[in-house]
């Protein structure tokens, strides 16, 4: 069993029966000791943080992606066997996430870019660039042809922005913007219509794919909202926000 006051899940995902969960786990004084990956079976990361894992949607391909400081793991899901690692330089992956069939992988990372992958062979099919600071979240339209970004940082060049790219050319579409701080997560309504966006301003973004404009903000949590979802006919939100907050609000 997992101690909770031990370790900071950071990422889970769900396949079938079995639980995916990423976190790094911590000593007492705060310390950080150590990161793994709980499945079914156990996957061992052991190579600095983990900060985001997912599952690919397609079962005949049984693969999991986790991501961190050395880039990206692909893992077989029914072994635990590391099947290869993905990573580019300076590319310390965030955020992970399967297009809908389950053959191409896309990564955010602290570079300040977006990389999408042939889950199959490992081969990298393109970059999306042009955000200025790092990117915390990244998702896939489900019909596969748009990439939706989300960023934030500080320094001399913070991005408080999401973007929609072209998933076939790279080309960027359109900025999303109106959270004051960083984007932490992002995502696509089911039927791709809508982006629904959270962030350390502790407010969840309800936006129109189409056209960037904001439709409705959702306020209440009392810290960063950073996790979000959609219902699966869309009509509801979840969101998730972090301590002392500890709610998650439908």
């Amino acid at each position: 069993m997992i101690e909770k006051q031990r370790r900071r899940v950071s990422s889970f995902a769900c396949f079938g029966a079995a639980i995916l969960a990423a976190w790094a786990a911590l000593e007492p004084t705060g310390a950080r000791a150590e990161s793994a990956v709980v499945a079914v079976p156990l996957m061992r990361y052991g190579l600095g943080m983990l900060e985001c894992a997912a599952y690919s949607p397609n079962p005949d391909a049984p693969l999991v992606a986790t991501g961190g400081g050395i880039g990206v793991v692909l893992w077989d899901a029914n072994t635990g066997d590391q099947v290869r690692i993905l990573s580019a330089p300076g590319h310390h992956v965030s955020s992970v996430a399967f297009s809908p069939d389950g053959s191409k992988l896309l990564t955010g990372s602290y570079d300040a870019t977006a990389k999408l992958w042939d889950a199959a062979t490992g081969a990298e099919i393109r970059t999306f660039s042009g955000h200025t600071n790092s990117v915390n979240s990244v998702a896939l339209s489900p019909d596969g042809t748009k990439i939706l970004t989300g960023a934030g940082g500080w320094g001399d060049a913070p991005d408080h922005t999401a973007k929609l790219w072209d998933a076939a050319t790279g080309a960027e579409i359109r900025t999303f913007s109106g959270h004051i701080f960083d984007f932490t997560c992002v995502a696509f309504s089911p039927d791709g219509t809508k982006v629904l966006t959270g962030s350390r301003d502790y407010t969840a973004e309800l936006w129109d794919a189409g056209t960037a404009a904001m439709v409705r903000t959702f306020s209440g949590h009392t810290n960063e909202v950073n996790s979000i979802a959609f219902s699966p006919d869309g009509t509801k939100i979840l969101t998730g926000a972090g301590w002392p907050d500890n709610t998650a609000k439908l």
